[in-house]
């Protein structure tokens, strides 16, 4: 099988070697042809030959000096010696230039159509749900990227080849009985799926930035019973030995579920190439079908309407002319059929047992035997005339199924239509913003829809919060259904604020003369939705939507506000006499967003500042004197959404921040002398007071990384977020040769090596978090037993050594970790329970792992041992005096010999035990969270 190459043709209207003003506007032919390479294919497959889709677009890069970029669709699609090819034509306009660089990313269909011009960090999605038919995979789903070419003229033309940036993998299924709707392969904790940055410059891909744990593959027309092969493509997927990768197969007689547990070499999925896996499914028994069975099901209901188009069809009394779905229509859930009649009656069922807080993995409720009714299509004259809603919501739905289902059970057929005329409406909920008659074949499209929304967003439970914004095509014959969409909603605007805290922290330069100062930058913008805002917009936002919250005519999940696009103020950081307050109340912030917002209105741009005392509002802004200026507002109000979303507040927000203070620093401190760290287990993460930690003085977290498989990467990678708003940094806390109750030693005693393949799984897991946004990887257990049990140095057979093992293996994960992440910080826990240092024992040499890593973290665990002051004195300078270009954070406890928590006087006193020890010395790590009585660390290195 082969893959794909492309040769690009570039014809110039004015033949000329370099490009001049006047060539400005010019065609690019690039036709696309496949190069022999082992095991490759694209796009699609028909019987044994591999096409290009014709109709799929390609994204073309250019550069003459700057960023251009343009798409074209398949033109053509020829055959020729045993190879097939494609042809895409541009029209570009390059400027005069010393040299110029093409390349591109295929198919355009799956790169992000907002905010993307950086092309060096060019986003992409790989589909988590891809639509496959029988021997092929989703088109849309094999993405690839151009090896760029340069040169200083444009020839008429130039080869580029493109090579596919995913894994193509073939799953075979045995052993499975009833036909195939659908197969979900999932691996928790790992991205197999989900957005990806790429570097069109050079042709590389980056880090993924929202993956999913899965691919679900779906099957328009159901691949037969027996074997099947299931083709889908995913991210490069590298599993350790014990880690597991889930297969779900729902078919026509029910769900079959497997889990496979890699062994000791692994189960991987290579990305550029083609990897093969066979699964039987023989024994296995499979589960009852449940609502999302039926929710996959009935969804497709929406392709066979888009499918099937009538002009003048009469059926009962009415014209059909537009896209409809035949009577004779029906879908197969576990081994038994539904009609029409009886796919509603599942839906409204449904519906009603997942708004009184049911869920989609129940079981299937049994139909009625109702029956159609006469005049399905009724929304004529005398009936309130055609439905004239655009748009319906989930109190639609409830309130259309309540009364389709009383006058069923009354009728035993259901109604011609359901009539909505205001405040007249019945039913429960009583709905009084929907006019004219909605025909019961309207009310069966618009449940079909509901149950996609509900597969489409991951909506599995919590229905009434879930879709509360939610609003529905309620279209009956239009060609295309409109596309659902999730309205923003204020809390999606407190989680992009908190995150501007977190660019604060992280920007520092000179402002206003002074250099070292904390800002957000005048570029920055936040993303909600599909819309980008300025600083501008967010401030505009954050303001209008402070004053309803206020009010109490929104709360968190209401609608983004309007806003009329204020400018920003010209000298955002202006305060001529300096502000007075470290810390605002409630009441005073109400008073600065309404005086902004007033000047705002009557101006069209935001004011430099605000000055105090403030003549008429005295009483809310209290002691506060000198000039507020408008990027201190911005932030302060940052600090309000973050202290609302971080103590659970959705509602009553006057009366719950009444006596909120909120931090009104404006450049925040120089660079810190010294940190304080601590270990966080998994289970305490969406416990922490992360506000608590911060106002300690804590500014790093070491979080366990079992919290990726117990939460979620999406989870950890918002308490990451989260976390920097509070100007704390997280670190995984990740066990390298010990986990699981066992130790995996670094040395191949046997063959007489360094354990590499443990090195690259270790490594391989450590790559997996950078996704994630932090800010390090803490590798604890990177040693030999020691003590009483095996030594390092029993592992040295010949030039291999248990320290240079260790050695090498802190070579190797900064090497491959900063090639992804420059800016990692690699830290790792060390044995410190002695006044000496030997590597003969734990194999651990500071002065040789401070070479690759960036912080040590001796375990001074001074009561464990035990020792007394000067002892752990001792041993925190002798690490800091030998850790190379390292620093050293010393390990301290929480807790006493019999386990009982430190007072906060007696932890601040072991703390500054170690301060002003060595220059090296520029930490304390605190073990553990949850244990004792934390002090405030603020001015511990002071």
């Amino acid at each position: 099988m082969t893959a794909l190459g492309a040769a690009l043709l570039l014809v110039c209207a004015c033949q000329r070697e370099r490009l001049e003003p006047v060539c400005a506007t010019r065609t690019l032919s690039v036709e696309a042809v496949q190069e022999e390479e082992e095991e490759g294919l694209k796009t699609y497959i028909s019987g044994n030959t591999v096409l290009w889709g014709v109709s799929e677009y390609l994204q073309l890069y250019y550069n003459d000096g700057s960023d251009k970029f343009a798409k074209s669709n398949g033109t053509s699609a020829s055959a020729y010696s045993g190879k097939t090819s494609a042809t895409f034509d541009f029209s570009i306009s390059p400027a005069s230039a010393s040299s110029y660089t093409f390349g591109g990313f295929y198919p355009a269909g799956a790169v992000v159509t907002s905010d993307n011009g950086n092309a060096a960090s060019y986003k992409a999605v790989l589909p988590a749900s891809q639509s496959a038919s029988s021997g092929t995979y989703d088109p849309s789903a094999y993405l690839m990227i151009a090896r760029p070419k340069t040169g200083a003229f444009i020839p008429t033309s130039l080869t580029a080849t493109f090579r596919k940036v995913i894994a193509l993998n073939k799953l075979t299924l045995t052993g499975v009985n009833g036909t195939i709707n659908s197969v979900e392969i999932k691996a928790s904790g790992k991205q197999l799926s989900g957005g990806r940055y790429f570097n069109l410059k050079t042709g590389a891909s980056g880090a993924i930035y929202s993956g999913s744990d899965a691919v679900s593959v779906n099957y328009a027309s159901p691949l037969g019973a027996g074997t099947a092969d299931i083709w889908f493509t995913s991210w490069g997927l590298d599993l350790s030995q014990g880690q597991q990768l889930s297969i779900t197969v729902r078919t026509s007689s029910g769900t079959y579920a497997k889990t496979l547990t890699a062994g000791s070499g692994g189960l991987h999925f290579y990305e550029g190439k083609l990897n093969k896996l066979k699964v039987s499914f023989s024994g296995v028994t499979p589960s009852a079908t449940s609502l999302a069975d039926f929710a996959r099901a009935f969804a497709g209901v929406l392709d066979v309407w888009e499918a099937n188009t009538a002009s003048g069809l009469t059926i009962g009394n009415f014209t059909v002319s537009g896209h409809y779905i035949p009577a004779s229509t029906t879908i197969t859930v576990g081994s038994t059929t539904y009609d029409k009649s009886r796919m509603l009656d599942v839906a409204i069922q449904g519906l009603t047992a997942l708004v009184d807080g049911g869920t989609l993995s129940a079981s299937l409720p049994s139909p009625h035997n109702y029956t159609w009714s006469t005049d399905p299509y009724n929304e004529g004259a005398g009936n309130g005339g055609e439905f004239k809603n655009a748009t319906v919501d989930l109190n639609f739905l409830r309130n259309c199924a309540s009364r389709q289902m009383t006058y069923a059970g009354n009728n035993n057929r259901w109604a011609n239509f359901c009539s909505y005329a205001g405040s007249s409406t019945s039913g429960s909920p009583k709905v009084t913003e929907y006019n004219g008659a909605c025909c019961l074949e309207r009310c069966l499209l618009v449940m079909a829809r509901f149950y996609k929304y509900l597969l489409d967003n991951g909506i599995s439970s919590s229905i009434t919060s879930n879709c509360a914004s939610m609003a529905l095509d309620a279209g009956l014959y239009a060609g295309n259904v409109t596309p659902v969409v999730t309205k923003p909603r204020i809390s999606d605007l407190a989680t992009q604020l908190s995150g501007l805290l977190g660019t604060w922290q992280n920007t520092t330069g000179t402002v206003e003369g002074t250099a070292g100062r904390h800002y957000i930058p005048a570029s920055t913008t936040i993303t909600i939705g599909d819309d980008n805002y300025t600083k501008a917009g967010a401030l505009e936002l954050a303001m209008r939507s402070f004053q309803a919250l206020y009010a109490g005519t929104a709360t968190m999940s209401s609608d983004l506000p309007v806003i009329a696009g204020y400018a920003y103020a010209s000298s955002p950081w202006k305060e001529d006499t300096a502000f007075s307050e470290s810390q605002v109340s409630f009441a005073f912030t109400k008073n600065l967003v309404d005086i902004m917002m007033t000047y705002a209105g009557n101006n069209g741009n935001f004011p430099n500042f605000c000055s105090y005392p403030k003549s008429g509002y005295d009483s809310q802004s209290g002691s506060a004197s000198g000039q507020c200026c408008l990027d201190r507002a911005l932030l302060i109000l940052c600090r309000f959404f973050q202290y609302v979303q971080g103590n659970g507040i959705t509602s009553n927000i006057a009366s719950a921040c009444a006596s909120a203070q909120f931090n009104a620093d404006l450049y925040g401190s120089a660079a810190k002398k010294g940190h304080v760290a601590i270990w966080v287990n998994s289970y305490n993460m969406n416990s922490i007071s992360l506000a608590s930690l911060s106002s300690r003085g804590i500014d790093q977290i070491f979080l366990n990384y079992a919290a990726v498989s117990e939460h979620g990467a999406t989870a950890v990678k918002n308490f990451v977020t989260k976390a920097a708003g509070y100007n704390i940094d997280v670190h995984i806390w990740m066990q390298c040769f010990y986990k699981g109750g066992s130790w995996q030693y670094p040395v191949d005693k046997t063959n007489k090596t360094y354990n590499q393949t443990k090195f690259d799984e270790l490594i391989a897991e450590a790559k997996s978090y950078l996704s994630l946004g932090i800010k390090g990887i803490n590798l604890d257990y990177i040693r030999f037993p020691g003590g009483s049990g095996t030594r390092a140095s029993d592992y040295n057979v010949g030039s291999v050594t248990g320290a240079g093992a260790i050695k090498e293996f802190c070579r190797q994960i900064s090497v491959a970790l900063r090639a992804e992440k420059s800016d990692i910080v690699l830290s790792a826990c060390l044995m410190a329970d002695s006044v000496t240092i030997s590597p003969g024992t734990y194999g651990q040499d500071p002065s040789k792992m401070g070479m690759y890593l960036d912080i040590l973290c001796p375990m001074i665990y001074r009561y464990g041992t035990p020792y007394g002051v000067e002892t752990a004195k001792k041993i925190a300078t002798l690490y800091a005096s030998n850790s190379a270009s390292a620093k050293v954070w010393a390990g301290m406890e929480t807790y006493d010999g019999n386990q009982k928590g430190l007072s906060a006087a007696q932890m601040l006193s072991d703390a500054s035990d170690f301060k002003g020890l060595h220059d090296n010395l520029t930490g304390v790590a605190l073990f553990k969270y949850g244990i004792g009585t934390l002090p405030d660390f603020t001015n511990l290195w002071n």
